[in-house]
């Protein structure tokens, strides 16, 4: 009886000590990055944004990040109300 809890704490040391395991050294820049990936963006209206293909005035249009469309889709969920 007493073998089984020992394996398996074992085991849970030795998959933890996987270096997918263990977190980042740079792991503030992982971070970061979801400042400029939210779910989604909302332009002002009357503003101008730049952007590498052009400039886009904005006219208060939405836009969701890839995830955000792919689980609206797959949801079947509706956009915002303005």
């Amino acid at each position: 009886m007493m073998q089984k809890p020992i394996w398996t704490s074992i085991l849970l040391m030795g998959i933890c000590a996987l270096p997918c395991c263990q977190t980042a050294q740079n792991a503030s820049r992982l971070n970061q990055s979801a400042l400029y990936d939210p779910p989604m963006v909302s332009l002002k209206k009357g503003a101008v944004y730049h952007f590498v293909e052009g400039d886009l005035p904005g006219n208060g249009q939405f836009f969701h990040s890839d995830y955000s469309y792919q689980q609206a889709f797959l949801l079947g969920l509706k956009g915002p109300r303005n």
